[in-house]
């Protein structure tokens, strides 16, 4: 439950400030083993139009969000290109990092996350597993903890860390695991370089 909780949380931030009920929704990325097809029929139940890829398509521009569920493949510098290029159209995107198996990966995000927001000082993966208790900030950006519903934690099977969000109760820290440690962040339009668009990230598919 705590999950589909998160989703929507997840799905009505990225779809700010519009708060538009029912997206044209992107799904890519190369881990398809139960997350791509459980994301997509969850979006579709919540009334989405979903598609489901493998790869970035070249034109983006019908979609309202994009959901990147990866864990190998790292994003390509023409991916980064048009996924900034989404984000200055308003677009919602969500992004997937990882746990240390996969840091090339995590250092695909980290460059493009940098690249796309204001001051660009954002560390993602690097930093070992991240243990539990795993938890949502309270003060994260768009209501993520408590709109539409009361979400206190989430559960990732192994997370890796972020760094240089701030401590808590930053609004950039989307969750935490043990110690503090952040292991996803969000930020919102004036956060990001084109002034427009809303992103989050999570270090665990």
């Amino acid at each position: 439950a705590n999950m589909k909780r998160l989703l929507l949380a997840l799905t009505l931030m990225l779809s700010l400030p519009t708060m538009v009920l029912a997206d044209n929704v992107l799904i890519f990325g190369d881990y398809e083993y139960g997350a791509k097809p459980f994301l997509e029929t969850e979006l579709v139940a919540l009334g989405h139009t979903v598609t489901n890829v493998a790869a970035l398509p070249v034109d983006v521009s019908g979609y309202d969000t994009i959901w990147h569920v990866g864990a190998f493949v790292p994003l390509t510098d023409d991916e980064q290109l048009r996924l900034a290029d989404f984000l200055a159209s308003g677009g919602g995107l969500h992004l997937t990092g990882e746990r240390p198996c996969c840091e090339a990966l995590n250092d695909s995000l980290q460059a493009f996350v940098n690249s796309v927001v204001v001051g660009g000082t954002v560390q993602v993966g690097d930093l070992g597993d991240i243990n539990g208790p795993y938890a949502i900030n309270p003060a994260a950006h768009g209501g993520l903890a408590s709109t539409p519903n009361a979400v206190s934690a989430w559960m990732p099977q192994a997370s890796g860390g972020m760094g240089g969000l701030g401590s808590l109760p930053s609004a950039n820290i989307l969750t935490t695991g043990a110690g503090d440690v952040p292991t996803g962040g969000a930020w919102i339009a004036s956060e990001l370089v084109s002034a427009a668009g809303r992103m989050t990230l999570l270090v665990d598919v």
